[in-house]
């Protein structure tokens, strides 16, 4: 099952796609549910069982419109929109419409559960060949849901919401909506809430236990405060998620700030008290981790830690980083990186850096690789604000994640956090006009297509794709959203 540098259409894809050119099979309308003339609305009534969706030549629910009932079309077939293009749908909670791309620009499909006035900007809107309408049915498959589909974002201190309801809760909805199993946050969030109502399967959380001062180094009394905060959060959530099939990564934010006086990233040597520090710091919460896994009985949910770097590039200028003074010394599951400045290198490059600070790991057993990304992205700012530039630069970066087999990769965020002089700086993927940006349509057509890849190589090889399979259908799928 190997992706070969293109995208795979399954037979029932394939069958869609010959809609396009043959009066074929595949569920088309018959002869008598062909279009009525009804002034500028068409109305196709195929089959019944859901409520129809309505889709529009035009933004904002303009233009020529066609409401459809649960089948397949071909847009050569239905009038006003045989060039392919639909820019607006409306969609009743419980249906699904599933747009299918020409395989001239890439393939693929996106499925909507929800109203989208103005889909133009979206990368989705024209270049269709056939759509779908069917049951937003929630995915049963556990081989599916559970499956590491490696790329994903985070919901941290959002600047705005638009629900009345807590600002991460609704930002963790809206990645869980997005069709991610996958999610990062703070532990002062309250995220047993988000667990609870979303299924999130990884869950990355900044475990900040206020217990501690450990950079003029680490006393026996602070040590001992800290074991016991991260000893009973474990054996916390290895009881109250056992059996959920969830892995929890608990860690925190940049660690080579916390080692640098006041985020100045010319300083080259370290305070080697605050070094011991947080070597000792690091090494107490990975044994707390590790004894209360021991302690705890539990089964289908896993608890690891892990520290973060973000400033591993100085090295080669001969600066003293966390990469090269407190990671060989600590006992460590994974290592995450908040890749910003190593985010404009090649594949190549990226892996080089990758290996060699997991080279700087001491062993464990547990499984790899042991260094994944968790921040990247460049923000709306500094694409000048224009979607499709934001889109190919974000998109692109993630592309080289997958060929450089990272396993985890999380972008940076989905609500906006950082703004200067008033303004919004653009870490999202929709808006503070709760406008989605195109990047948002690049997630949301990665984790359908994905999960589809996966069913299929389960129906057809009975197990899921392997790591690097995945990662290389991941990077041929992404190139063709740039």
């Amino acid at each position: 099952m190997k992706a070969a540098g293109r995208l795979r259409i399954s037979g029932a894809l394939a069958c869609l796609l010959t809609l396009a050119l043959l009066a074929g099979a595949c569920g088309k309308p018959d002869s008598q549910s062909k279009p009525s003339a009804m002034e500028s609305d068409q109305i196709i009534r195929p089959s019944g069982g859901i409520l129809p969706v309505t889709v529009y030549a035009g933004p904002d629910y303009t233009g020529r419109s066609a409401v459809l009932e649960e089948g397949d079309y071909a847009l050569s077939s239905l009038p006003g929109f045989e060039s392919g293009i639909i820019a607006g749908v409306r969609i009743p909670a419980g249906s699904r419409l599933l747009l299918y791309r020409s395989g001239q620009k890439g393939g693929g499909f996106l499925s909507l559960e929800e109203d989208e006035p103005d889909l133009t900007g979206s990368g989705w809107a024209s270049a269709l060949v056939s759509v779908r309408v069917g049951k937003n049915l929630p995915e049963t498959d556990e081989a599916v849901l559970s499956y590491n589909y490696v790329l994903g974002t985070q919901a941290f201190n959002p600047l705005y919401g638009f629900s009345g309801t807590d600002r991460v809760y609704e930002a963790a909805k809206r990645i869980w909506e997005m069709g991610s199993n996958v999610i990062k946050l703070h532990d002062k969030s309250d995220y047993d809430a988000i667990l609870r109502d979303f299924d999130f399967r990884y869950v990355y959380l900044w475990l900040r236990t206020d217990t501690t001062n450990w950079r003029d180094g680490l006393s026996a009394t602070e040590s001992e405060l800290e074991y016991d905060a991260v000893y009973e959060e474990t054996r916390r959530l290895l009881r109250e998620y056992d059996g959920s099939g969830k892995t929890f990564y608990l860690g925190h934010w940049e660690g080579d700030w916390y080692l640098i006086d006041n985020y100045d990233a010319n300083q080259t040597l370290l305070d080697p008290d605050r070094v011991r520090g947080m070597i000792g710091w690091l090494n107490i919460r990975q044994q707390a981790i590790d004894d209360a896994k021991r302690d705890t009985p539990h089964d289908n949910v896993q608890v690891y830690g892990y520290t973060e770097a973000n400033r591993t590039a100085d090295i080669a200028s001969g600066a003293q980083r966390l990469a090269n003074t407190v990671l060989p010394y600590v006992n460590i599951d994974y290592l995450s990186y908040s890749a910003y400045d190593i985010q404009g290198l090649s594949a190549g490059q990226i892996k080089a850096y990758l290996d060699q600070m997991e080279g700087a790991m001491p062993p464990r057993d547990v499984p790899g690789p042991r260094v994944f990304i968790g921040e990247t992205g460049l923000p709306a700012v500094l694409t000048e604000n224009r979607e499709d530039r934001h889109n190919a630069v974000n998109a692109a970066f993630f592309r080289k994640y997958f060929e450089a087999g990272v396993p985890q990769i999380l972008y940076w965020q989905m609500y906006n956090n950082e703004q200067a002089d008033g303004k919004q700086q653009g870490y999202w993927l929709i808006d503070n006009r709760n406008h989605k940006w195109k990047l948002y349509y690049t997630f949301k057509a990665f984790y359908g297509n994905a999960r589809e890849y996966v069913r299929d190589g389960i129906q057809q090889n009975g197990a899921p794709p392997g790591a690097r399979e995945f990662a290389d259908w991941a990077a041929a799928f992404l190139e063709t959203m740039q």
